[in-house]
């Protein structure tokens, strides 16, 4: 027989994946203090553990037939024995979400021990201004923002972040990619966060109101809709060339933005197969019983779709493995620059970027006899080549080792604004030598020596 959860109010103390409030179901006992289960469990507060969970899935997953089929698993491995001689609470919690996912194939599920204090709020905070300070101090998980030649904007962040908090660390970002071509976002170590902030950021790349998709949850039947905003701070980039990275550790918010950027086809998903968790949860505390739940309550549904990625995740437009996404995200948005750029400096800036995308992808290596036909004076420039490849001395700025890019191209290994090129003769050797910038200045430099 099953223990009921009981009935008593709920605290919300933090938003959690896709922006659903993380509530605390509190059970405190008659003295009012709370009563965290240690050592080793008796028969009887195992049994009580495992009934609450079950009961918890029964009364609030989103999936009340797939509930009942998790309680009979469950129950089935109880029945085997594989529960004997699980006595600690941390195995125990640990075996029940193996359970429960294993049946539901839903990896938002989990039962996990209840951290200490982790209920310690005023009535109506979210957060505490401990977890603020330290979300601030990661920066709000916002990683990485770069400019890359050939005018293409780099953005990494690793977690949809509550927009109270983080939507000026979000609107700085976009400020600084306004004036891009194209926009890379990063997001293949992104395992989710606040629904608010996918939309917040979304925002940013339609420009007319648009629906996201919607939640609907076990015994509401009118789904809650997301939108785009209708405006935001800074300049949108509506027509901004778009691409999104993501892996099989992508998972929830980065599945939610991705999901409605592909479907809306507003951007082209460049990596693995993403993990494949879509439902909205609600954390329940047991104080009583020193555990936490971790329960879908709700599921999302796509306008376009009309299903979403749960199970499945967010396939890629173009597959490729995690570790080369980025460059092949990279050089996708500079020839689609290319193919529409008719300006003469910008397509140079452009054409510079894909010399350096193709030079990674295929690598290029000269023979020693080749690289041997470099070796000499230019100007008062020596080149010169060892154990470590060719080098080119410069009396102002120091000595560089030249790295190979194509047939007689080279960049220097710790200045990507610079490249040489050798003019070579009929006769194999180098007789002039041109050091080319990524502005499109050139400085030509006649061998005069060996």
């Amino acid at each position: 027989m099953k223990t009921k959860i009981p009935n008593l109010s709920r605290v919300a103390i933090s938003c959690t994946i896709l922006g659903i409030i993380l509530v605390s179901l509190i059970a405190t006992p008659v003295d009012g203090r709370q009563v965290l289960i240690k050592g080793t469990l008796s028969m009887k507060q195992k049994t009580e553990i495992i009934d609450t969970v079950l009961s918890a899935f029964d009364e609030k997953y989103i999936y009340p037939e797939v509930a009942l089929e998790m309680e009979k698993h469950v129950r089935e491995q109880i029945a085997s024995g594989k529960y004997d001689d699980i006595n600690a609470l941390e195995l125990l919690t640990v075996q029940l979400t193996k359970d429960l996912q294993e049946k539901s194939r839903d990896l938002h599920i989990r039962v996990s021990e209840l951290e200490p204090n982790s209920t310690d709020l005023a009535e109506g905070d979210t957060l505490t201004q401990d977890i603020i300070d330290t979300r601030a101090r990661r920066n709000f998980e916002f990683r990485k923002l770069e400019w890359l030649p050939g005018n293409v904007g780099y953005l990494k962040f690793n977690m949809f972040d509550d927009p109270l908090f983080a939507s000026e660390k979000a609107a700085a970002a976009m400020r600084f990619l306004a004036d891009c071509g194209a926009v890379i976002i990063d997001l293949r170590e992104n395992r989710g966060g606040e629904d608010p902030m996918v939309a917040f950021i979304l925002s940013y790349f339609f420009k007319e109101p648009t629906h996201l998709h919607s939640f609907h949850y076990r015994g509401n039947d009118l789904p809650e809709q997301v939108w785009t905003h209708r405006s935001v701070p800074g300049r949108p980039m509506y027509d901004m060339e778009l691409y999104v990275l993501v892996s099989h550790s992508s998972a929830s918010g980065a599945e939610a933005f991705t999901y409605a950027l592909k479907n809306l086809k507003r951007a082209t998903i460049v990596g693995e197969t993403t993990r494949g968790m879509a439902n909205p949860v609600e954390f329940y505390n047991i104080e009583r019983l020193g555990i936490t739940l971790k329960i879908p309550t709700g599921r999302n549904e796509s306008p376009i779709t009309h299903t979403s990625w749960e199970g499945t995740g967010v396939a890629p437009d173009l597959e490729v493995p995690a570790a080369v996404a980025f460059d092949a995200a990279y050089k996708l948005a500079l020839e689609k620059l290319r193919d529409e750029c008719t300006d003469k400096v910008t397509l140079y800036s452009i054409d510079w970027a894909l010399i350096g995308c193709n030079a990674k992808a295929n690598p290029y290596e000269p023979t020693v006899d080749l690289a041997e036909a470099y070796v000499g004076l230019y100007g008062v420039s020596p080149v010169t080549y060892d154990e470590a490849g060719l080098h080119y001395r410069s009396s102002s700025h120091g000595d560089f080792v030249l790295v190979p890019l194509a047939e007689h191209l080279f960049g220097f290994k710790d200045d990507e604004e610079i490249r040489a090129r050798f003019i070579v003769g009929d006769d194999g050797r180098a007789y002039e030598m041109h050091l080319l910038y990524e502005d499109g200045y050139v400085i030509k430099k006649l061998r005069t020596g060996d």
